[in-house]
């Protein structure tokens, strides 16, 4: 029986278990799961009720076992927590197997860390209890709505292309997204909508000034500017693939807007379906001009070359970035 990958729904739907094991090396998804199990056990007499422990200390394993074999204190359950599993040696394993074969119904023992070998006798034996969860981090293409949930359980909105944003920059690091939300919300205010404009403000703006200039060059289709900004962007250190990055979502933005507005649609109707700014979109309307559709597609097929050329071939960046620019803008001035 597989590892369970549905921790989400099963708290939702049902009472928490006697035992669960929750595996993940994003910290970030462990403190999440963690805190929402011991939300649902420590529902009275909370400070009498729970005990903390670490794996690798002296005596750890034993002193969680006999934690959780004790009876709660004015409450219905008691919270028994054994973080960084990883660190459990072969015979640490026997006292939570024999605790394993009777978990007490008044406790619950919850096991975290980075992993644990489900071929041994504690793993199978976990895995035949369906009590072993493996957190898996969001696909990059879900990191947005995994940043737009993550902002409603700490009740702050983030804007779609917000989060986007947040993710292009800085990637899929969830502990440096959730640090990235904690400054935007301190910067934001209560109550506040943390939009992209919060998100280049805060996230490095010098860092990004000159990705936002060469987008914008792209938009207006101006060679010479465009080089130059890219040239500014790497020589300041900037990654390559985060330039790349930048790039498709302005190209990308370009070939909606341009399509949503041939469709007849409104700039406010636009801003909603891309998830950008109302004001934004006639600057994009404006620059989705100097293309066409076809132009566009090919263009986003070229950074898709460009990002595999990134990945695997020995040619410098900037020479791979600056022959994309020739690609997509030249070759657009050629056509027209």
């Amino acid at each position: 029986m597989p590892a369970r990958k549905d921790f989400g729904n099963h708290l939702q739907k049902q009472e928490p278990m006697p035992v669960y094991a929750l595996l993940s090396t994003e910290n970030v998804l462990l403190v999440e799961a963690i805190t929402a199990v011991r939300g649902r056990v420590l529902t009275a007499a909370a400070d009498f009720n729970r005990d903390e422990f670490r794996a690798g200390e002296p005596g750890s394993v034993e002193r969680a076992v006999a934690a959780a074999s004790t009876l709660p204190m004015m409450a219905a359950r008691r919270w028994v927590h054994l973080a960084d599993i990883h660190k459990l040696k072969a015979k640490d394993h026997l006292p939570l197997l024999s605790y394993l074969e009777r978990p007490s119904p008044s406790s619950v023992l919850c096991l975290s860390g980075d992993k644990l070998d489900q071929r041994t006798k504690l793993g199978q034996k976990l895995l035949s209890a369906t009590s072993l969860f493996v957190l898996e981090p969001p696909r990059p293409q879900d990191l947005p709505v995994w940043l737009e949930r993550r902002a409603r359980q700490r009740h702050l909105t983030v804007e779609h292309d917000a989060a986007q944003l947040l993710t292009d920059l800085i990637g899929g690091d969830l502990g440096d997204l959730d640090m990235a939300l904690e400054k935007l919300a301190t910067y934001a205010g209560d109550d506040a909508t943390i939009t992209s404009e919060h998100v280049e403000a805060v996230v490095a703006p010098t860092r990004i000034d000159s990705i936002f200039k060469l987008t914008d060059a792209i938009g207006a289709r101006d060679l010479s500017r465009a080089s130059l900004q890219l040239r500014n962007a790497l020589g300041g250190g900037e990654n390559a693939l985060l330039v790349l990055t930048m790039i498709a979502r302005q190209l990308r933005h370009l070939l909606m807007v341009k399509e949503l507005r041939e469709k007849g649609q409104k700039s406010g109707d636009i801003a909603t379906q891309i998830g950008i700014r109302p004001f934004l979109v006639e600057p994009l309307v404006a620059q989705a001009r100097r293309y066409d559709s076809d132009e566009l597609c090919h263009a986003l097929a070229a950074v898709a070359r460009a990002d595999v050329s990134l990945k695997s071939s020995r040619l410098a960046p900037g020479v791979i970035l600056d022959r994309l620019l020739v690609e997509v803008i030249s070759a657009s001035e050629a056509a027209s």
